[in-house]
């Protein structure tokens, strides 16, 4: 499909939403259900926004903090060193952070992992 046919279905979606452009016509599609948003965030009672891992990539960022490269990660977990590093993409997005040590960091100051991650486990088997 080329651009241009895509931006004609998009030109026709925006006008049947009655978008006045990309972001409203997107408002509205979430609003009406006609396209929806998996959540990631909760809010906590007095407003603030709490993150939600998933059982997994908690795991993931555990060992990451207690200081494992992310082969050591995957051979622990058994799982491909390349979904290891899909796991930390998704946890560095959700946490808002650019790198491994800033969501570790984040992930301890939320509450999401424990601080004892941080001291080296002996994970022999």
């Amino acid at each position: 499909m080329s651009k241009r046919t895509v931006d004609s279905y998009a030109l026709n979606a925006y006008a049947k939403l009655g978008g006045r452009g990309r972001l409203d016509a997107c408002v509205k599609a979430v609003r009406l259900g006609v396209i929806t948003v998996p959540e990631q965030t909760k809010h906590t009672p007095d407003g603030r926004r709490e993150v939600l891992l998933t059982k997994c990539q908690k795991g993931v960022l555990e060992l990451v903090a207690s200081g494992l490269s992310r082969k050591e990660v995957a051979r622990i977990l058994k799982i491909e060193t390349t979904t290891v590093g899909f796991h930390l993409y998704n946890i560095a997005e959700r946490l808002q952070t650019i790198n491994c040590v800033q969501a570790v960091r984040t992930a301890i100051r939320l509450g999401l992992i424990s601080g004892n991650a941080l001291t080296q486990k002996d994970f022999t088997e």
